[in-house]
């Protein structure tokens, strides 16, 4: 029975029940959908947009490519106005009616059978679209990215370059030298670039002393190497000329052992440009300094076996400048000259033993290496 009683009862049902319309007031169906209005921008806010986007570094003009903006598409969209304030911002040789003309100081430009160009119209309607393209306007527009990236034309930089100027055109500030420039930006480089030298130099020490024994011990001299000697001395209106071999080199203080050619002689005799020479003959003249380090010392040995420049015609007068004394622009010259008068002359690898090539060739085979100074610049 009571089986009967639950499958005979009625079943509840699923629908949801309609419910009546409900109708919204008017201030309630404004309330849910009601528009934000924005204010126009006045003219203001464009111009202080404008400017951060042509001189701020964070500029999304820094972020995109030039060729996406800046083209003969973009350009046609703009008004008519627009087109033409651009316009007038273009070279002549961006329109079809360029046409090359004779620079005034030219000797035919007097000439009455030269024919004097004609106006030349620059407007929209003869605006060569290449233009866009080309690669100067691509390269220009790249630059004024890396000068807006770089903060050059911001507040700040225009505050100091007018501070520049003004400073200049009163005689308070000067531009600073390129040397004393780059040392101050690198500083780590400072001892190579004026190697050899214990002096203070811009308030600062070098931290090592590099010479000739420091660029033989890191194999940047090697026995049998030739140091080709050039200087020009105005006043006496003379060069002197000496290829000097390198004889031996100390394995304890790495000092060399140099030979010279005797007298004003350039070159050395044939048979000492071979590798494995035989020994100087008797009546041979060829000069020997041993224990050389310096450059400036194997300057004056040579000189001295040269004989034509005194002692006193050696030094070159300082020439005063507005950045630096006389005495610190002398011994910046006394210190850097005598590494940039040699050259190094090396075999290669494969005419180091090649005897019967070596004495058919000049410098027996070598081939330029470097200057010493800029060998020295490879020390660490």
């Amino acid at each position: 029975m009571s089986e009967l009683n639950i499958a005979g009862r009625p079943r509840r049902s699923t629908r949801t029940p309609a419910k009546a319309p409900v109708t919204l007031s008017t201030s309630e169906n404004t309330s849910k959908f009601r528009v934000k209005w924005k204010e126009p921008q006045s003219d203001k806010d464009k111009t202080d947009k404008l400017s951060a986007l042509l001189m701020n570094p964070k500029s999304k003009l820094t972020k995109i490519d030039c060729a996406d903006v800046l083209n003969y598409e973009n350009f046609l969209d703009l008004s008519p106005e627009s087109q033409d304030l651009l316009v007038a911002l273009l070279p002549p040789t961006s329109f079809y009616t360029f046409r090359p003309t004779i620079p005034p100081t030219h000797s035919s430009r007097q000439a009455p059978t030269v024919p004097q160009p004609e106006f030349q119209e620059q407007s929209t309607a003869t605006l060569d679209p290449t233009t866009f393209t080309s690669p100067f306007f691509l390269s220009a527009a790249r630059t004024f990215q890396d000068h807006l990236f770089s903060g050059w034309f911001g507040k700040k930089a225009k505050e100091n370059l007018d501070q520049f100027t003004v400073g200049v055109r009163e005689g308070d500030l000067h531009a600073e030298w390129k040397d004393d420039a780059w040392l101050r930006e690198h500083p780590s480089r400072e001892a190579r670039y004026f190697l050899g030298s214990n002096e203070l130099i811009h308030g600062r020490l070098s931290p090592q002393r590099i010479d000739m024994s420091t660029l033989a011990e890191q194999g940047l001299l090697q026995e049998g190497d030739i140091l080709s000697y050039r200087r020009e001395f105005p006043d006496l209106q003379l060069v002197v000329e000496k290829d000097v071999l390198i004889d031996s080199i100390d394995q304890r203080t790495y000092t060399l052992g140099v030979l010279i050619p005797p007298g004003t002689s350039r070159s050395l005799h044939g048979s000492l440009l071979i590798n494995g020479h035989e020994e100087l003959a008797p009546g041979d003249h060829t000069q020997s300094m041993e224990d050389v380090s310096d450059p400036r010392t194997l300057e004056h040995g040579i000189l001295d076996v040269d004989g034509r420049v005194s002692r006193a015609d050696r030094h070159e007068a300082p020439v005063p400048t507005v950045h630096a004394s006389s005495a610190d622009y002398a011994a910046r010259r006394t210190n850097i000259r005598p590494w940039k008068t040699f050259t190094v002359w090396r075999w290669r690898g494969e005419m180091r033993n090649a005897i019967e090539m070596q004495l058919l060739q000049d410098m027996g085979g070598r081939e330029r290496f470097g200057t010493l100074f800029y060998l020295r610049a490879h020390c660490r």
